[in-house]
């Protein structure tokens, strides 16, 4: 996300799943994403007010593998089952990280979409 222009920041209360959601909209049409569980507004803009890069990059492939849940939802909604399921995945990593070889997980240089596989 560095060295892009950032055209547009926003923040979004998504009651529903009670969390904030900062947005960042730049130049070349990615979008750069955190979030922060609970209804602290200003613990949020302390805190939350920056791109989680493991995040946006897990987004930007999920709007490209999973672009019919994309269009099925609003763009918060889909927003907000990314970041759950970012959340689960990585919690889930970390759960288990202790019963792996240190090298259990693959690291990824270029992702290439599974869409056209």
């Amino acid at each position: 996300m560095k060295n892009k222009k950032i055209l547009k920041v926003e923040h979004v209360w998504h009651e529903p799943c009670d969390r904030w959601i900062y947005i960042e909209y730049y130049d070349d049409q990615m979008i750069g994403l955190n979030y922060c569980q609970g209804d602290d507004y200003e613990y949020f803009k302390k805190e939350y007010c920056k791109v989680d890069e493991g995040l946006s990059e897990f987004y930007a492939i999920m709007c490209t593998d999973y672009n019919i849940e994309k269009v099925s939802n609003t763009r918060i909604q889909f927003m907000s089952k990314v970041m759950w399921t970012y959340h689960t995945a990585t919690i889930l990593a970390d759960e288990h990280d202790g019963n792996q070889e240190p090298c259990w997980r693959a690291k990824v240089t270029k992702y290439k979409s599974l869409k056209n596989s």
